[in-house]
C-alpha cells in the first residue's frame, strides 16, 4: 500500500469516527392522541416534563399482562420524578377497550394507527423513550436493564443518540400501509375528494386559511405540514370530541381518510394519471354573500389596526344589541374588511 492510500484510509477512518460520535438521536414528529377518557395529549405539551415513555399496547398478544406489569413497575420506580408514563393502543380495538382499561396511566387511543407509525413501533410491548422538548427516540426496546439509565440520561440531558435493543414477540399489523404501500391512494379520485370536502372552504383564494389548496402543486408543496397538522388534531379546524354527541359543522375527518391523506404523503404525494385537477376546478359563493340568507340584524365593528409582524392577544370589542325582549341565535356570519389579516373570530351572546 503507498503512503497516499495509507493517508486517505487513516483519513476516512478519522471521517467515520468523527460522525459516529456527531450521531444524534432519531427525529420524530409532534403527534396528538385522545386516551380513553377523552383527554388529549399532545407530546410537545410535555415539553415540561424531562421524558415521556411510552410502551405499545396490543390486546391480541398474548404476553402483553406480564409486559405491562413490569412497565407499571417501571412508572412506580419514577414517580413523581417528572416522567409521564402511557400505553398507546397500537392495533387500535378502540375507545371503549381502552376507557375499560385500569392501569394507572393513560392509555392513548390511535385511530388508524398513524401515531403507532410514525413511532416505528413493531412489536407489542416495545418501549420508547421520548424527549417531547427536541421531539427524539432517546430509547427503543423492552422493559430492559437499560430502560432505567436511559431514562436518568434523558432527565439529566445526556443522551446524544438513540438506544436500540432487540425486541422479539407479537408483531404489530398495520394493514391499511401495507394495503396503501402497494396500491398509494389515487390523488384525483380519493385524496382531492377529501380535501374538497374538509380543507377548501378556507384554503381558497381569498379564503380564511393563509394559503390555498387549489392544485396538486399547491397540496403537495404544503404536504409536510398537512402532515404535521393532522397528526396534532390543530386540523381540520373544530374537532369535537367524536365520543360527545353530534355537532352540526364540526370537521368531523375519519380515521380512513387520515390514513388516505398520510399515506398518501409518506409516498411522495403522486399526482396520478388523471389529466384533470379536481381541486383546480372548485367553485364557491362569493365571500360577501350573505350565505345564511338575508340577516335579521347586521353589526358593524370598529376599524382595528392591525400591524404587519408580531404577536397579538384576542381583541375583545363589546357589542350592545337594540333589544328589549329576548332572541334567539341561530346562526352569525362575519364579513371581513380585509381577509388576509383575520384568522378567526369567536362570538358569545351574553346577558
Amino acid at each position: 500500500m503507498s503512503k497516499s492510500t495509507s493517508l486517505c484510509a487513516a483519513f476516512l477512518g478519522s471521517l467515520l469516527l468523527a460522525l459516529n460520535a456527531q450521531a444524534a438521536p432519531d427525529r420524530i414528529g409532534d403527534f396528538a392522541l385522545l386516551d380513553g377518557s377523552g383527554e388529549f395529549h399532545q407530546l410537545s405539551r410535555s415539553r415540561h416534563q424531562d421524558a415521556v415513555v411510552i410502551m405499545a399496547y396490543a390486546d391480541s398478544c398474548a404476553a402483553m399482562g406480564p409486559m405491562v406489569e413490569q412497565f407499571q413497575a417501571v412508572q412506580a420506580q419514577w414517580q413523581d420524578q417528572n416522567i409521564g408514563f402511557m400505553l398507546i393502543d397500537a392495533e387500535d380495538v378502540g375507545r371503549a377497550s381502552a376507557a375499560a382499561m385500569q392501569v394507572g396511566m393513560p392509555v392513548l387511543v390511535d385511530d388508524g394507527q398513524l401515531v403507532s407509525e410514525t413511532l416505528g413501533l413493531t412489536t407489542a410491548g416495545e418501549v420508547v423513550v421520548l424527549d417531547p422538548e427536541q421531539l427524539t427516540v432517546l430509547y427503543r426496546g423492552p422493559v430492559h436493564e437499560n430502560l432505567g439509565p436511559h431514562i436518568e440520561g434523558a432527565k439529566a440531558g445526556t443522551s446524544d443518540a438513540t438506544y436500540e435493543v432487540p425486541l422479539d414477540g407479537c408483531g404489530i399489523d398495520y394493514e391499511v400501509r401495507e394495503i396503501h404501500a402497494t396500491n398509494v391512494p389515487d390523488y384525483a379520485t380519493e385524496v382531492a375528494p377529501i380535501i374538497a370536502e374538509q380543507c377548501a372552504i378556507c384554503h381558497r383564494e381569498g379564503g380564511i386559511g393563509p394559503f390555498a389548496i387549489n392544485s396538486h402543486l399547491m397540496l403537495m408543496g404544503w404536504s409536510p405540514m398537512i402532515r404535521e397538522v393532522l397528526l396534532t388534531k390543530r386540523m381540520p379546524p373544530e374537532q369535537v370530541d367524536p365520543a360527545v354527541g353530534h355537532f352540526d359543522n364540526a370537521r368531523y375527518i375519519s380515521e380512513q381518510d387520515l390514513q388516505t391523506l398520510v399515506h398518501w404523503i409518506d409516498a411522495g404525494s403522486p399526482r396520478g394519471s388523471a389529466v384533470a385537477d379536481p381541486l383546480a376546478e372548485l367553485s364557491f359563493p362569493d365571500h360577501d354573500e350573505w350565505q345564511l340568507g338575508e340577516p335579521d340584524y347586521i353589526v358593524k365593528a370598529p376599524v382595528h389596526e392591525i400591524p404587519a409582524t408580531g404577536v397579538l392577544d384576542y381583541m375583545n370589542v363589546d357589542v350592545e344589541l337594540p333589544f328589549d325582549d329576548d332572541k334567539w341565535v341561530k346562526a352569525v356570519q362575519f364579513v371581513p374588511g380585509d381577509r388576509s389579516v383575520l384568522h378567526h373570530l369567536l362570538t358569545y351572546v351574553t346577558a
